[in-house]
């Protein structure tokens, strides 16, 4: 047996053991995880051998099945049942998993045959009064559970009871993303089941079907999608039952997955509707009980007329409520043709048309709006970023065009001109801000990465966010990811105080780790925060001449001081553990920040607590830049790296050994470098009191940069300079400025390094 095989499915008991022990009944995202880390070793059984395999992986669908009629409140006491989860799981941990499988066999059969014991107990009596006439798949005449179909969902629920559902504010947009797959998935639904009804027997197509419910049933119980959830637990209950050849798959079943699936429609177009006027009511939903109803007979092979179940629309809220609520007719008017649908079996707008009630204007305005509110399509990255890079080449051609002295002097021309540069700007903004997404779930999963950490150093912590609904380029998303993890840890481990220190300070027991969000002077801001014990500057110091970061008699400023701590390999912790001590984390932070051009700042009080501050573009297709010139070259200084431009004077200039010309600003040395020395450009100042000298950050150190001339601020759309160019040190690519001439984009830190 394979030793890794083994050791995944330990660790997945455990947490569900762990887990069960703490979760309450009603926290369904919790319940959720041990659904899913139940299917994760049922997964893994397939790997073990053929006889505990066929045991295990059964005991596993029904604990499975425990935690869905737990998620559903479709058992009598759940809190019994989480505590038999919380048994079982402990039992499993004494599975040994070696070569000799007996013991593992004997331990599986027992428990296999315990909650068979259990769920008979369990089960609730049909509520069809014609239950008794039929014998279920999964019982045999004598009403024990048999053996070949003991592992089956109980199909048998008691009537389900339809509730009001209200969404919280923070899972608004995963409500969206359900949606939005939840249409696919239908559509694949219809796919499969029209292909069925030519080949009922292919096997294949059956398990192609039983997926996107078996998905959307999952995505439902974790955003307390009862509804959903429910009819879709039904149908894949009944699709499970086929697929394993235990009941075929005729006309009339397939007629009933059809319903299931234009239900769901509706539920999902009503989710639509939600989201567009998200006021804090609640959602509304089509009657479910009847379809559930027909499901469950269909599951034990009887089949009920379709007409006992009511008519269900397309998506949206009902035309008649549409139509009353702004006022264009009554509800008695609605409910004379609702009874006159039933008999003509025509859509109710024809209806209400010919009898005059309502205008066919009203009724096409009612019909928009009955459509989803808010429809979302799935486009590929590739596309955004193509139409990012076209919108870029629009500025620039416009910019050239409003450029040109012939444009300047038509005033007929230069008005047209201006216009679509408005335009012009309008669709570049659009472009970029189809890639916009908010920061909320990468936050959302720091919380989880605080809260690890707290458990395992055994810290009382507090995660507050802020700002979540901030957007940023999801590129910038994907990137800021890890460094935001490695500060949330370094904030809960290195800042957070233990308890018995807290108390000596008279703080409280529970340490505050803050994650916020805002825009600034066109950037992003991200802040990570803490209560506690702040960085210890000398400490800091010392452990920076010992590793001969700084020489025993430089000068710091705190910015200095702090950025040591982002060095490679650089830890002040005492003794190394599994979550730091061994130099590695904020040293990922500078790296990445520095790849994304932006920068980490870094506020300390000692004893009160530290802030991170990480300033990042919106984007990384286009950059706030500063044109400067030198010579007769043009080059792009990032926005967000200048600190301040200064002209000069002699006095402030002076060579350092072994460092080269400085300028001394207000006591502050900065290291010169001229662009046109370091270019080969001619004619250019190398002279910083005839020219100017730009004062930038350059990682932990400041630079000066000598050049001719500052032109102006400009956006500007980033180019790559090619393989040719790609490697040329301190230039991070190019930019086509207004008149058509390239610009090259300065990057400080390689320049430094050059």
């Amino acid at each position: 047996m394979v030793d890794n095989t083994a050791n995944a499915i330990r660790e997945h008991i455990q947490f569900i053991g762990d887990l069960a022990r703490k979760v309450d009944v009603s926290d369904l995202a919790q319940l959720a995880k041990i659904h899913e880390h139940f299917q994760q070793v049922e997964t893994l059984c397939k790997t073990l051998p053929q006889q505990l395999s066929d045991m295990l992986a059964p005991l596993c669908r029904k604990l499975i099945q425990v935690d869905e009629d737990i998620i559903l409140e479709n058992c009598p006491d759940p809190h019994s049942e989480l505590n038999t989860l919380c048994r079982f799981a402990g039992n499993l941990l004494e599975l040994r998993l070696e070569s000799d499988i007996s013991s593992d066999v004997k331990l599986v059969q027992g428990l296999l045959s315990e909650l068979s014991g259990t769920a008979k107990s369990r089960q609730t009596p049909c509520t069809d009064s014609t239950s008794d006439e039929v014998e279920t798949p999964s019982q045999s005449r004598d009403g024990a559970p048999s053996a070949e179909t003991m592992n089956e969902p109980d199909l048998q629920n008691a009537e389900y009871v339809q509730e009001p559902l209200y969404v919280a504010e923070q899972e608004l947009e995963y409500l969206q993303s359900f949606m939005t797959e939840c249409q696919e998935h239908v559509e694949n639904i219809e796919t499969f089941l029209l292909s069925l009804e030519q080949t009922p027997d292919d096997l294949d197509k059956l398990n192609e079907l039983f997926r996107p419910f078996h998905t959307i049933k999952g995505m439902a119980g974790f955003l307390n999608l009862k509804d959903i959830n429910a009819l879709t637990h039904a149908a894949e209950s009944l699709l499970d039952l086929a697929r394993k050849g235990k009941l075929k798959f005729t006309s009339e079943t397939i007629d009933v997955v059809f319903q299931a699936v234009d239900v769901l429609k509706v539920q999902v177009a009503a989710i639509g509707n939600y989201l567009g006027n998200a006021n804090g009511q609640a959602i509304p939903h089509p009657p479910i009980q009847e379809l559930l109803h027909r499901l469950r007979c269909a599951a034990r092979g009887k089949a009920v007329a379709a007409s006992v179940l009511p008519r269900f629309g397309g998506g949206g809220r009902p035309l008649g409520e549409i139509l009353v609520e702004e006022k264009q007719t009554t509800p008695e008017v609605i409910e004379y043709a609702l009874q006159q649908q039933a008999v003509e079996n025509k859509p109710l707008g024809e209806i209400l048309k010919s009898m005059g009630a309502v205008s066919s204007r009203d009724i096409n305005n009612a019909l928009r709006k009955q459509k989803t509110s808010q429809e979302v399509i799935r486009v590929d990255m590739s596309k955004l970023d193509r139409l990012v890079n076209l919108s870029g080449e629009l500025v620039i051609a416009q910019s050239q065009v409003t450029q040109d002295q012939s444009v300047r002097t038509n005033q007929k021309l230069a008005v047209l001109a201006e216009q679509v540069s408005k335009i012009t700007r309008e669709v570049q903004d659009i472009a970029m801000s189809l890639r916009m997404v908010p920061i909320a779930q990468t936050f959302q999963k720091m919380g989880r990465v605080a809260r690890d950490i707290a458990h395992k150093s055994g810290k009382k912590i507090s995660f507050v966010f802020d700002g979540e609904e901030t957007e940023l380029d999801k590129n910038v998303i994907q990137e800021i990811a890890d460094p935001l993890m490695h500060m949330v840890r370094n904030s809960v481990d290195h800042g957070i105080e233990s308890l018995e220190i807290r108390r000596q300070f008279g703080k409280p027991e529970t340490g505050t780790v803050k994650l916020r969000a805002y825009h600034q002077g066109g950037n992003i801001v991200i802040e990570v925060s803490d209560d506690g014990s702040g960085i210890d500057k000398e400490r800091v110091i010392k452990k920076g001449i010992e590793r001969g970061l700084v020489a025993p008699e430089a000068q710091l400023s705190d910015q200095q001081i702090y950025q040591l701590i982002m060095a490679p390999g650089f830890s002040t912790a005492e003794k190394i553990t599994d979550i730091s001590g061994r130099g590695v984390g904020l040293d990922v932070v500078k790296r990445n920040i520095d790849k994304l051009r932006g920068k980490v700042e870094i506020h300390s009080v000692k004893d009160q607590g530290t802030t991170f501050l990480i300033r990042l573009p919106l984007t990384l297709a286009v950059i706030d830049g500063m044109i400067v010139r030198s010579g007769n070259r043009r080059f792009i200084i990032p926005t967000l790296s200048i600190i301040q431009a200064v002209l000069p004077d002699p006095e402030q200039l002076s060579t350092v050994q072994g460092k080269g010309r400085m300028l001394n600003l207000r006591g502050e040395l900065h290291t010169l470098i001229c662009l046109g020395e370091l270019f080969g450009i001619p004619d250019a100042t190398t002279d910083p009191t005839k020219g100017m000298v730009v004062i930038v950050q350059a990682e932990d150190r400041t630079l000066g940069i000598v050049l001719d001339e500052l032109l102006g601020q400009q956006q500007v759309v980033i180019k790559s300079l090619g393989e040719q160019f790609g490697k040329l040190k301190g230039i991070s690519g190019g930019a086509i400025l207004g008149d058509g001439t390239v610009g090259l984009i300065i990057d400080p830190a390689a320049l430094l390094k050059r």
